[in-house]
């Protein structure tokens, strides 16, 4: 896991999430109620189509990849890097744990991970 997490007052964001090192490891991104405002995901030193899953629970421990159904899954192409801006805000009640699979049935079996660093970059508002 190498997440860091930044106070960002300029852009309205309470936090900018970074975690530069996203595989089929849950890694808790917050464990606290909060809005996800912006996702980037540079999945550009891989060849597979990259699927971030996300969890609303405040401990890692609570999910596992490949058993429990994310409530969010998001892809990014193969080589790309990619932006998602929510202008709705996404709702997460409990905290953020995420994780990432280069197979989208991953998310129900034996999950397996980018060859390469996938960086997901999260603004978070609480």
């Amino acid at each position: 896991m190498a997440i860091n997490t930044t106070t960002v007052t300029a852009t309205g964001a309470a936090k900018m999430v970074v975690n530069t090192d996203t595989d089929e490891s849950e890694d808790l991104a917050t464990n606290a109620a909060a809005n996800l405002q912006m996702i980037e995901i540079n999945n550009t030193a891989n060849s597979t189509v990259f699927y971030l899953q996300l969890w609303d629970v405040n401990s890692a421990g609570s999910v596992a990849c490949g058993t429990n159904e994310p409530d969010y899954v998001i892809p990014c192409p193969a080589s790309a890097k990619i932006n998602y801006v929510i202008p709705q805000d996404i709702t997460f009640s409990a905290g953020i744990v995420m994780a990432g699979t280069t197979n989208l049935a991953a998310c129900s079996y034996s999950p397996a991970g980018p060859s390469a660093t996938v960086r997901v970059t999260f603004l978070l508002a609480s």
